[in-house]
Order: C-alpha cells, then sequence, then structure tokens
C-alpha cells in the first residue's frame, strides 16, 4: 500500500501494513474518512496528542493540515478541486466545501515531534500511501554533526531510515487511533457528530468575515 518496503535489522512493519490495506480495500470509503478524521483532529487539539508508541513509549505528536487539499464532489470523482500554498485547511474555500458535503480526496500531513524530527507528506484517500515524504531533523545541532556523512555515511543512512520508520509508526497509531473511534458504538451520535460541528463552526466563522 505504501510503495515503500522496509526490511531492515529490527524494521518489520509489513504486518500492520496488511491489516490496514486490507481495511482500506474491503472499505472503500475509510480513506476519505480519514483524512476529514485527522483533519478534525487537528484543528481540534492544536497543541498536539499522546501517543503510544512501540519504540517510544507515550510521545508527544503534533499534527496539522499543511498547503494542500483537495475535495471531489460525491459521484463526480473528475471533478476535482485542489487549494495549494499558504494555509488552504483555514480558507474560507474550504470550509464552503466541507459544508457542502464535498470530500477530501487529499491533503497534506504534518507531523512533528517537538526536538527530534518533522514530517510532511500528501496523502490520498485512495490509498493513504505517503507521497512526498519530507524529513525535517530536529535534533540538536551538535547532535547532528556526529552524523556528518563524510564521517560515518553508514551512521547517516541508517539515522534517516529509523525517522522514516518513525512517521510509519506515528502513521499506524494515528489510523488505528481513527478505527478504533470509527468502530466505536458511539460513533454516529459522538463522533460524526463532534465533526458535523466542527465543519459548522467553520462554516460560521468564514460567514462573520462578510458581516
Amino acid at each position: 500500500m505504501w510503495g515503500l518496503h522496509l526490511s531492515v535489522k529490527n524494521i518489520n512493519i509489513d504486518e500492520d501494513l496488511e491489516k490496514i490495506q486490507v481495511l482500506n480495500q474491503t472499505k472503500g470509503f475509510i480513506g476519505r474518512e480519514f483524512l476529514t478524521w485527522i483533519w478534525h483532529l487537528a484543528e481540534t487539539v492544536p497543541d498536539g496528542i499522546e501517543l503510544s508508541l512501540k519504540s517510544r513509549g507515550a510521545t508527544h505528536v503534533e499534527i496539522w493540515v499543511d498547503d494542500r487539499v483537495a475535495f471531489v464532489s460525491p459521484g463526480q470523482s473528475n471533478q476535482i478541486i485542489t487549494q495549494r500554498g499558504g494555509e488552504p485547511s483555514s480558507s474560507i474555500e474550504s470550509s464552503a466545501s466541507l459544508a457542502s458535503g464535498k470530500i477530501v480526496s487529499e491533503l497534506k500531513l504534518g507531523i512533528r515531534l517537538p526536538s527530534i524530527v518533522e514530517f510532511a507528506c500528501n496523502l490520498h484517500s485512495k490509498d493513504l500511501a505517503p507521497r512526498g515524504l519530507r524529513v525535517v531533523d530536529l535534533i540538536p545541532q551538535e547532535e547532528s554533526d556526529q552524523l556528518d556523512p563524510a564521517n560515518d555515511s553508514d551512521a547517516l543512512f541508517t539515522h534517516k531510515l529509523r525517522h522514516v520508520e518513525l512517521y510509519l509508526e506515528i502513521f499506524d497509531e494515528l489510523f488505528r487511533r481513527f478505527v478504533r473511534e470509527r468502530t466505536a458504538g458511539d460513533w454516529e451520535s459522538e463522533g460524526v457528530s463532534e465533526i458535523r460541528g466542527w465543519i459548522k463552526d467553520r462554516t460560521s466563522r468564514a460567514g462573520e468575515i462578510f458581516h
């Protein structure tokens, strides 16, 4: 699903990815719902969330929608509305698209572990595969200097590979959180209600500009 296979020493994520792939193929709508859910989560918890990662334990993670969002109209998958640059997720156009029932087909997701690493990549609802993954190292300069490729190219490669592994682990955990909420008995009464309220609030705030 990811267009990426890792099998280095202790890196083994194939089993989890296979489970997600099977779920996505069985429930074609799951990717679209996940993108809307993650957008809602990013805006309603701006200070970040706590995730339990196997490699790090309890970890504080910040998430946001970056500089790309795309919508399609229900039943008209060939008509794509794409917004790029600046902060399209907070634009009036995005609020109007959500309020009118358009489907989130793609967005650029940002993920940050403060003082460690920052990620950004495009996610498409069809497969949720990370496209154009960008990794920015946030470790202190003195530690970064120790990874000079002129000194140890293997260590630098392993360091970068571990960051990619970390991204996939974070994304998997976010997706698991979504699946847990999506399959809970109160999804319709609470989960959907919260997202609808978020969309309504965005629309109301956008409307205030014209008064």
